[in-house]
């Protein structure tokens, strides 16, 4: 897959480093720089970089000349270990090897940088991660982790604080796991990165259990086969000035976030996603300022409502605009909510819902029996709710249908196709439903 251009700003960021360092870890005793080259001495001092790191000491500084280098490497210093740039320096794992471990191993208790090399051809392991496994305090610049495989992350398995700058993760395969990055209750920051083209089972993307915060970067393309198709979160994630785009999967398609996560999206796009609903929420979830769009719900699995966020935990949204999100009817299951679908508690501020469009019930917003809802100064309009399938029945309340608790306060509803619905208070349109199920499973 190319790699599209990006704007990688914050680069400066990695001046942070030092904020990664693990307590206890051992003081630079030295600032010697080891060099490293195919051909070796005289014109280096080490063939391979292993050699290199049984000479080196804390604090000491690996330059790695262009070329391919075998892995796996293990690193148990603190060192630094900077290549001649990602298009130039490879460490190459052993293909052919099944089951000889990461690429690139990072031990507890030590700070080390990577920064201008590939890491590519990590092969199955029982060991975490196919590309890096870290366990330290690891910084990765300007670098690409690419055509990885491993079940717990196919391109990095983190435990330790991870900072990734600049630097690419993409086509890694995670299998049932989780393809691009997993964070194991550890500290995952991205700044300018991108995330894209990597496939897993449980999430295509990124999978944090522990603290992750995403910075001007991309996760892009990504596919699962269950959960996140970009994220699947347990932990505390937030999204900042970041894209989430054209991420597929049977969960949520742009972030799933599980009932033990917190998720904040701010100044954010998550966009062209398909799957259930591009965020899934049942948690807790902060999205302000940004843009949901053009999400698809598309699930073969069963019916799915919310195409473009799908809500049964705590959502609080604020000046954002949820447009252009849709959902299909897929065999005998239907989809309703093409905006905003609410089982749980939802407060909406300042929020524009427009042209999305559902198969069922709620063009714009459907808030269900087990829904409590507000909405404050917000817009709903130009949604359209068409009815299921070839039978385009109850296809009712364009804007709203809502079912539970809601509040509208300064906000309005109106121009949506084929009414604006809202409390929907006939009788006959609420007992169409149980009827039009089934004549659409006959």
């Amino acid at each position: 897959m190319s790699l599209r251009p990006m704007h990688l700003a914050g680069l400066g960021l990695i001046l942070g480093i030092g904020s990664l360092v693990l307590a206890g870890s051992t003081p630079a005793r030295s600032s010697r720089t080891i060099t490293v080259c195919r051909p070796g001495p005289p014109l280096c001092q080490f063939r391979t970089i292993p050699a290199a790191l049984q000479a080196a000491v804390d604090g000491d500084q690996i330059s790695v000349a262009g070329g391919t280098y075998r892995g796996p490497i293990s690193i148990d210093k603190s060192v630094n270990v900077i290549g001649a740039g990602a298009t130039e320096t490879t460490i190459l794992g052993e293909p052919s090897a099944r089951g000889s471990g990461p690429v690139v191993s990072v031990s507890a208790h030590v700070s080390v940088t990577i920064g201008g090399v590939t890491v590519t051809g990590g092969y199955w392991s029982p060991v975490a991660g196919g590309g890096i496994h870290n366990e330290g305090a690891l910084v990765v610049e300007n670098s690409i982790i690419s055509g990885n495989q491993g079940q717990r992350g196919g391109g990095i398995y983190t435990l330790g604080p991870l900072l990734l700058s600049g630097s690419v993760v993409r086509d890694n395969d995670g299998g049932n796991g989780v393809g691009g990055i997993h964070n194991g209750n550890g500290v995952l920051t991205l700044r300018g990165s991108a995330v894209i083209g990597n496939v897993g089972g449980s999430a295509g993307g990124i999978s944090n259990e522990g603290t992750a915060e995403i910075m001007d970067s991309r996760v892009t393309d990504n596919e699962s086969a269950h959960d996140g198709g970009g994220i699947t979160n347990y932990g505390v994630l937030a999204v900042t000035r970041s894209s989430l785009q054209g991420n597929i999967a049977n969960g949520g398609s742009g972030i799933w976030n599980w009932d033990s996560g917190t998720v904040t999206v701010s100044d954010s796009t998550v966009s062209d996603n398909i799957g259930a609903a591009g965020i899934v929420n049942a948690g807790k979830l902060t999205v302000r300022g940004s843009v949901v769009a053009r999400n698809l719900t598309n699930r073969d699995i069963g019916g799915s409502d919310g195409g473009g966020i799908a809500n049964w935990g705590e959502a609080m949204i604020y000046e954002t605009t949820i447009s252009g999100n849709s959902g299909l009817v897929n065999g005998h299951h239907y989809s309703s909510a093409g905006g905003f679908y609410n089982g749980g508690n939802a407060e909406f501020t300042r929020v524009v819902i427009s042209g999305n469009d559902a198969q069922a019930q709620g063009g714009g917003i459907r808030n269900a029996a087990t829904g409590t809802m507000s909405l404050v100064d917000s817009k709903v309009s130009g949604n359209a709710a068409h009815g299921l399938g070839s039978y385009r029945v109850g296809g009712f309340g364009g804007g709203i249908y809502n079912l539970g608790a809601l509040t509208l306060t300064g906000t309005n509803v109106s121009g949506n196709t084929p009414d604006d619905c809202v409390g929907c208070p006939s009788n006959a349109r609420q007992s169409l439903l149980p009827s039009v199920f089934s004549a659409r499973l006959r």
